[in-house]
């Protein structure tokens, strides 16, 4: 999958390196997450890991892309078939908060099948840290803004996440806005 922005533009960020493969371990470390467009299973194996799973917006592709790993393999190509639009109506666009804090229960729904296994139990906290990482600087701003519009009580849970996966996030947007106030 290639992503490209509302526009239509390609973003200004390097292109995302070839996967090797896409097992079980690659897909608890967080590396192969794809858009459902970019994917394709057979109909059998989507059916006999249960399908998509209620309770588990907006990762529900990566949760489904977890269990099926697990259970057979998985081929990739590596060829662009679909560019993935990022737009604030997104899956992803419902808040960093929510998508951090969902993809890491999906991460804990796989604790079970990796105890015990220690490369599996370290795979499974790299991709912990994979996609802390990966929503951790979001988070920060949406703290700001929903301090902004005076949601107070709704900024907690966002703030505390912050501080866990990406506290140096905070600082970053401190110094953002006070770029932007001694510029204005």
């Amino acid at each position: 999958n290639r992503k490209i922005l509302a526009d239509g533009r390609a973003p200004d960020e390097p292109a995302r390196a070839p996967l090797g493969d896409a097992s079980y371990l690659r897909t608890l470390e967080g590396e192969t997450l794809v858009p459902p467009g970019a994917a394709m299973f057979r109909r059998s194996r989507v059916a006999a890991v249960g399908g998509f799973r209620d309770g588990t917006f907006p990762t529900e592709d990566y949760d489904l892309y977890l269990r099926v790993s697990r259970e057979a393999e998985i081929h990739c190509h590596n060829q662009v078939v679909v560019e993935y639009r990022a737009h604030g109506g997104n899956a992803t666009s419902a808040g960093s908060s929510r998508t951090l804090r969902s993809v890491l229960r999906v991460l804990e729904d796989q604790r079970e099948f990796v105890r015990g296994r220690p490369e599996l139990e370290q795979a499974l906290e790299r991709g912990r840290r994979h996609w802390g990482r990966v929503f951790g600087p979001r988070i920060a701003f949406e703290v700001v803004e929903r301090l902004r519009r005076g949601q107070v009580g709704d900024a907690l849970d966002p703030l505390a996440l912050a501080l866990r996966w990406h506290p140096r996030g905070l600082l970053d947007v401190a110094l953002h806005f006070a770029r932007i106030r001694a510029a204005g």
